[in-house]
């Protein structure tokens, strides 16, 4: 089997590669024995691309030279590589490379000016073509017994009307005033025969590294370098906590009153820090409840005005109990709790809208409602969200149906919300409800939960510690902790949980800013 390689690496298939390799490091799969001029090295493969290892690339681009450079390469002293940010030149064509410790990997196909692979049982041989030229410098050589024409220029852009055209006697020797190793010959003929043409196509398909992508993937690695140095530095932590319990044991009354100092002094910063957050939250809780309510009350004066129903999505309110009185509230006193700390406290909705905590075991909440599972039509959906006349400060508007456990993704269209999206979704149980209300997505959090045993994926904050995000994985993100049947049902601490494929679409698609209504 005898095949002539492409003189260019095309752009498109170097990125496609690079996607599908998915790394900017490996090492060589296969090692197969190459012949070249009767001597044997190997021809090294990776992901069904082929690949000659040089320790150099010579500094003039011909059979010879590259021969001598392929043949007299001392052998790499690993299989292993890492990707090259910087485009290798082979004469007139510059294509990617693998770096080694030893040297470089080659794409074979890169050589086809030079050379053509074959293969047979033995193996594949790399046989040189038909040379005519001789380029050196700026000196150029005929080879031949004709007279040569050589068409030639600077880019490789198939652009005749700029091509130089030059006449050379056989045997005869030329000096030109440019350096002729950076031309690019377009086309040589004698008698009226064509010895050598570059395809236009391939003239416009110069290789270049997809710099984008190294990019991103360098990135990747970074993080990588960074998570695996905060683990050794965790580990270092750990056995050095462990040493200071030793010697803790041994002074024991010391190290215990040293101890019985810090525990107080970070209980006390931590109560301090509690409280103000318990005052942050409760101050943004009064904020969002006035604006809600306001809205609430424009939205409902111009369903009215439009004859639009809500009945068909109802608000999904929490009414408890109060079990005992405290902080204002009376024993069986009915109360719609807006949100909870598990285990800890509650936080109550007031008929004006401000939020009072109450402890945890104060407060009896029924058992999660029945899921509505009729699903409403598109234009009944379309019809409520633009009744209620709800902005955004982007080209995007996020529903979340509590009643249905769906959310609905709209996008604005002629001055309406249209609905592009309509996801299975879980929010919150009844105890730990998802907070109802007008919010906007804050912040991308690419995953996290891996320091708990668990990896939630694709999260986009909503406010505080409340995220859309992917059901549980394990800390690798492989395996699904949970099954997708919990989607559709009230479960979660008060996130709203999406599939994975669901969680990435609104992770990749929906901005910051963008407007959330809980409902």
């Amino acid at each position: 089997m005898s095949f002539a390689l492409s003189s260019v690496v095309m752009a498109t298939d170097e990125q496609q590669w690079l996607k599908e390799i998915g790394s900017l490091k490996g090492e060589m799969q296969t090692r197969t024995p190459l012949f070249v001029q009767d001597t044997v090295v190997y021809l090294y493969g990776f992901e069904g691309v082929e690949y000659v290892f040089v320790n150099e690339i010579p500094s003039i681009y011909d059979i010879s030279h590259m021969s001598n450079s392929i043949i007299s390469a001392v052998w790499p002293s690993t299989l292993e590589f890492e990707f090259s940010n910087e485009p290798v030149f082979l004469g007139g064509l510059e294509t990617y490379a693998f770096n080694s410790p030893d040297g470089m990997y080659i794409p074979v196909n890169s050589l086809g000016q030079l050379f053509t692979l074959t293969k047979d049982d033995l193996g594949y041989t790399l046989s040189t073509n038909e040379v005519f030229i001789e380029i050196e410098g700026n000196t150029v050589t005929n080879l031949t017994d004709e007279l040569v024409i050589i068409r030639f220029g600077d880019d490789l852009v198939y652009s005749p009307d700029d091509w130089k055209v030059e006449y050379l006697y056989p045997g005869n020797v030329y000096n030109f005033v440019d350096n002729m190793e950076e031309k690019h010959i377009y086309e040589m003929t004698s008698a009226n025969e064509i010895l050598y043409t570059m395809d236009p196509y391939f003239m416009d398909q110069v290789v270049t590294p997809n710099e984008a992508y190294i990019a991103e993937q360098l990135e990747i690695k970074q993080e990588e370098a960074r998570i695996a140095e905060e683990e050794r530095l965790a580990e270092e932590a750990r056995l050095a906590e462990e040493e200071r319990l030793a010697e803790e044991a041994r002074l024991a009354e010391e190290a215990r009153l040293i101890e019985e100092a810090r525990l107080a002094e970070e209980l006390k910063l931590a109560e301090e820090a509690r409280l103000a957050e318990e005052e942050r939250l409760a101050e943004e809780a009064k904020l969002a409840a006035a604006k809600t309510a306001e809205e609430a009350r424009l939205a409902a004066e111009k369903a009215a005005a439009e004859g639009v129903s809500s009945d068909l999505f109802p608000a999904s309110i929490i009414i408890g109990t109060m079990n005992y009185a405290v902080n204002g509230f009376s024993s069986g006193e009915k109360v719609e709790v807006y949100s909870a700390e598990s285990g800890v406290q509650y936080f109550i909705k007031k008929d004006d809208g401000s939020l009072v905590s109450v402890p945890w075991y104060s407060v009896s909440v029924p058992s999660n409602p029945a899921v509505e599972r009729t699903n409403a039509t598109n234009e009944q959906i379309e019809a409520h969200i633009n009744s209620l006349g709800i902005t955004s400060t982007t080209n995007n508007l996020v529903w979340t149906d509590l009643y249905r456990q769906r959310t609905y993704v709209f996008e604005k269209r002629n001055g309406k919300w249209a609905l592009i999206q309509n996801f299975l979704c879980s929010t919150g149980n009844n105890s730990t409800p998802t907070p109802r209300g007008l919010y906007q997505l804050q912040a991308y959090v690419y995953a996290f939960g891996m320091d708990k045993g668990y990896m939630c994926k694709y999260a986009v904050q909503i406010f505080g510690d409340y995220l859309f995000h992917s059901t549980l994985f394990d800390t690798t993100g492989t395996y699904e902790l949970e099954g997708r049947g919990v989607l559709g049902n009230r479960a979660s601490l008060g996130c709203i949980r999406f599939s994975e494929e669901d969680s990435y679409w609104f992770y990749s698609n929906l901005p910051l800013g963008t407007t959330v209504w809980i409902n």
